[in-house]
């Protein structure tokens, strides 16, 4: 009986770890810091995005402006921002990307 348990447990941990997420929804701001750059990045590479980045920082080490490109494993261009510098007076920057049959697009 515990082998049995241990099976289902390990099976359905087995499926939890597997899953990938099949949404990307990020938000960034004047608040947001290099790690946090750099942890989008990890992220979407894990799901074989790669998020070009190009970041201005003020000598307060905030971000005030910000260029990217997101493409996917295949190179095609899902998303670029060629300036954004309003990033310490309000500006945001949202993207919403979802996996469609197989493919991610921007929403």
């Amino acid at each position: 009986m515990k082998q049995l348990l241990v099976i289902i447990a390990f099976f359905f941990g087995m499926q939890s770890w597997a899953q990938t997420p099949n949404t990307h929804s990020i938000t960034i701001n004047g608040q947001t810091d290099r790690a946090a750059l750099w942890q989008i990045h990890q992220d979407l590479k894990a799901d074989g995005l790669n998020f070009n980045y190009n970041p201005e920082f003020n000598n307060e080490r905030k971000l005030t402006g910000l260029s990217y490109t997101i493409t996917d494993a295949a190179g095609v261009e899902l998303d670029k921002v060629s300036q954004m510098s309003n990033l310490q007076n309000g500006g945001v920057i949202n993207i919403q990307l979802k996996k469609k049959n197989g493919k991610w697009v921007k929403e």
